[in-house]
């Protein structure tokens, strides 16, 4: 009955989307401090050690569309002020003119990583060279972990005439797999 409830009151408080596409955003180089209809406030902290001529061609090119009406810039912050016509444009249009002008647009491609995805591949590859220095590169930690579930893959099938999946049976899948190469 709680949860009926909670569902209840959930549909009924829930704010209603916003209209319009989503404003794109590159995290710690092109971010939205504060929005507000025909006012967007960005942080590009790229713009704090940008030459004085990139920063001129911002607040000269941005103006030129009819829409925008000012475009203030301050570079010891890294903030970018554009005030534009609501019925004009639409935000996110103002965002990828920025970004367009910043050279931002591979970030947008570029799949993002997590900081704990990077600690992760930081100690992934210590631990790899850590064997690959022990064995004096004769094995890598892909190599040792393959030969390591082929070993017991083996020793669970032959010696402990263990044949259930998904004991030794997997464990020689997960190393073919590996070897193929693929995820």
């Amino acid at each position: 009955m709680h949860m009926v409830i909670g569902f209840i009151l959930a549909s009924l408080l829930k704010k209603k989307k916003k209209s319009g596409q989503a404003m794109p955003v590159i995290p710690g180089k092109f971010e939205i401090s504060h929005s507000m209809p025909g006012r967007i406030r960005f942080r590009a902290p790229s713009l704090e050690t940008r030459a004085d001529s990139q920063i001129q061609t911002i607040r000269n090119e941005l103006p030129k569309i009819t829409e925008i009406h000012s475009v203030e810039i301050n570079s010891y912050s890294g903030s970018i002020l554009v005030q534009y016509d609501v019925d004009g444009i639409e935000p996110y249009i103002v965002c990828g003119l920025l970004i367009k002008v910043l050279g931002l647009e591979a970030e947008l491609d570029s799949r993002p990583e997590s900081a704990v995805q990077k600690e992760l591949n930081l100690i992934g590859n210590a631990v790899n060279q850590a064997v690959y220095n022990t064995t004096a590169g004769t094995l890598d930690l892909k190599s040792a972990f393959i030969l390591l579930t082929i070993s017991i893959g083996l020793y669970k099938i032959f010696l402990q005439n263990d044949r259930t999946l998904p004991g030794g049976i997997n464990l020689l899948w997960w190393a073919y797999v590996m070897a193929k190469g693929r995820n």
